[in-house]
């Protein structure tokens, strides 16, 4: 798992390439902590090179969701394959999340 991060406007883009599961959530949890400041409010998660996510990276992405909600930010997950969509729609959580298809459809 390579993580990467960049920003655009208010946003942090957090751009995950290759697979997130239960072996590796911890260190990329740890990773988007550090990268966080306390002046993010919004949060993007880049999923256009994430090739599989299972229970645990969803968790995470959940708890992330909560935590920006909570604080009156926003957390977006962009570019994501149909292969992940599928895992989102069987675990009906493609009516919990924001999408943007692109970058370039990014608010502000």
């Amino acid at each position: 798992m390579e993580l990467s991060t960049r920003k655009k406007g208010k946003h942090l883009i957090v751009a995950l390439v290759g697979e997130l599961n239960l072996y590796n959530v911890g260190e990329v949890k740890a990773q988007i902590t550090a990268a966080v400041g306390p002046d993010t409010t919004s949060l993007v998660m880049d999923f256009k090179d994430l090739k599989y996510i299972d229970s645990s990276g969803i968790g995470l992405m959940a708890q992330l969701k909560k935590k920006y909600a909570a604080g009156s930010g926003q957390f977006a997950l962009m570019g994501v394959s149909k292969e992940v969509m599928d895992v989102l729609r069987i675990t009906a959580l493609d009516n919990f999340f924001t999408f943007f298809s692109s970058e370039e459809k990014l608010e502000g």
